[in-house]
């Protein structure tokens, strides 16, 4: 019976310290200051809830496989990816659990402090809770409706689709370049013609 015991609690303990990298940072420090059973801290998500997303902005896929979370506070985006994909000059900084850079113009600023808990977006100060994002591995996820609230964006993750549809409430640098390539080969196959 001891042996049992035994292993339950290593397999409870193993699977807590797996668990607390999804934890948002201030929930995981304050379980851990609290000198408290971590048990007490709720991670927002683990490995087991990752979903792929094939993402598309109108017509255009911008890519079929994007790695979120799913969990019962919402669907978790992944802000460094996405800013790649949708060129936005937004930089994941890890170990200072931060995100920084502009979007559309280098004068709309945008700062994502999870020790903090805040944001900073073009001046405006937003607080974050407990549940509006989390670091795990190299990557800051933010609650798809946190992040539209951030940027110019609308976020529509359909779970069973498999889908995630972003639209833009500003026209975004690369829709712009997308559309001079369309109208430029347009005019060539007219020419062709």
């Amino acid at each position: 019976m001891t042996a049992r015991r035994t292993f339950a609690w290593a397999s409870l303990l193993t699977a807590l310290v797996a668990c607390q990298c999804a934890l948002p940072p201030a929930e995981a420090a304050d379980a851990t200051a609290a000198g408290g059973p971590i048990v007490n801290a709720r991670p927002l998500f683990s490995a087991d809830d990752l979903l792929l997303l094939e993402v598309r902005l109108g017509d255009t896929v911008l890519t079929e496989a994007l790695g979120a979370y799913s969990s019962r506070a919402g669907i978790y985006l992944p802000l460094g990816e996405l800013a790649r994909l949708l060129d936005l000059a937004i930089l994941v900084d890890p170990p200072a659990q931060s995100a920084a850079g502009w979007f559309l113009a280098p004068t709309r600023t945008f700062t994502l402090d999870l020790a903090q808990r805040n944001a900073d977006v073009e001046g405006r100060q937003v607080s974050l809770g407990p549940t509006d994002a989390a670091l795990l591995d190299d990557e800051i996820y933010v609650r798809s409706d946190v992040l539209g609230s951030l940027l110019p964006l609308a976020f529509d993750a359909r779970r069973s689709e498999s889908l995630l549809l972003i639209t833009t409430r500003e026209r975004l640098p690369f829709q712009q370049k997308l559309e001079r390539e369309q109208r430029r080969e347009g005019e060539q196959e007219q020419q062709e013609r």
